[in-house]
């Protein structure tokens, strides 16, 4: 396949307008359906990347997974299929405006309503998947987007299911090798032979409910600290050790010390020790914050200007990664390393 330029067709029925982000095996354009004047965000894979029975599938698998649920918090897929003249695999989504949780997590900590109301958002998404049968295995910050209601407050969606695996038999299924990302993946997760459940987007859960708080992600000690990445996931890999509030502490953030047993059970070491459901384990958040209401937080907290009036200039859209490739700008901390992911 060539590369869609502005004013192409693909697919006999989306008008290119502009690429959106390009990774080491597809390529994001926003385009415009010819029949309804609908703009979306359409992914492509990368003719070499196609030819690869694997990648293909994984490809294929990931657009099964986003359409599988119907969700207000999960990105929705309208459409996909295989461009017939190139045989080029793609899938088109919602087009959304917003910018990911990592980069307003740059900016500080969310206040506690906020972030409950955000994470209860998060857990219905989840708790939806979950009962579809699908596992996301790459929950993190970048991963979530920020958009907003109709009202002007915060609402997500969860994207990029390049990872996602699709589970039956009894609710879990073998994984053949560690993927992921290691800042948020728990133990069962960098084993390739041990057997995964919904626990793992639990765990997930768990370290981004720090970071919404924090403004940190919890093991940015390890990572910042580590001198090779074997040094990082023996320092990660058991999961968190030290007190959450302890260790926000050291980030210059406070937490209350009810967080503690929380974050230990939510992200245990040990699968079978969490929280059933995402849901459950929302719950068990608002009470050991104090949270009265999981409805709307005692002072509504409205998206930042940015986020009601997008730089038309822009990309309006963040969509986490591309399969095996960040988009550019996905982080806001460029001075740290991160790992990649695996």
């Amino acid at each position: 396949m060539a590369t869609l330029y502005p004013g192409s067709v693909f697919a006999q029925r989306y008008r290119v307008a502009r690429e959106l982000a390009a990774g080491s095996m597809g390529m994001l354009y926003e385009v415009e359906h010819l029949e309804t004047g609908r703009a979306c965000a359409l992914k492509v894979m990368l003719p070499g990347t196609s030819r690869s029975p694997d990648l293909r599938q994984r490809f294929e698998t990931e657009a099964r997974a986003t359409a599988s649920v119907r969700s207000d918090y999960v990105v929705q897929v309208f459409d996909a299929g295989v461009e017939p003249s190139s045989d080029t695999p793609y899938f088109v989504m919602e087009l959304l405006e917003g910018e990911d949780l990592e980069r307003r997590l740059a900016k500080g900590p969310l206040p506690t309503g906020v972030a409950v109301r955000l994470l209860r958002q998060v857990a219905s998404a989840l708790d939806k998947l979950h009962a579809r049968g699908v596992l996301h295995r790459d929950l993190k910050p970048e991963n979530i987007f920020l958009t907003q209601n109709d009202i002007g407050e915060l609402k997500v969606k969860i994207v990029d299911f390049g990872v996602a695996r699709l589970f039956e038999d009894a609710g879990a299924v073998t994984s053949t090798k560690a993927v992921g990302t290691p800042l948020y993946m728990p133990p069962e997760q960098f084993k390739a032979s041990r057997r995964i459940t919904p626990a793992v987007d639990i765990y997930a859960l768990g370290l981004i409910a720090f970071a919404m708080l924090t403004g940190h992600h919890y093991f940015a000690m390890e990572r910042d600290h580590s001198t090779s990445f074997l040094s990082f996931l023996k320092g990660t890999c058991q999961g968190p050790k030290e007190a959450a509030s302890k260790r926000a502490a050291k980030f210059g953030a406070h937490l209350p010390q009810t967080f503690d047993a929380w974050l230990f059970k939510a992200s245990h070491a040990e699968p079978e020790q969490r929280y059933a459901t995402a849901g459950e384990a929302v719950l068990a958040l608002a009470e050991a914050l104090g949270v009265a209401s999981l409805a709307q937080p005692s002072s509504p907290f409205h998206a930042p200007p940015q986020l009601s009036e997008p730089d038309l200039g822009a990309p309006r859209h963040s969509y986490g990664s591309l399969p095996d490739a960040s988009l550019p700008g996905a982080t806001a901390r460029p001075a740290v390393p991160d790992y990649p992911d695996i």
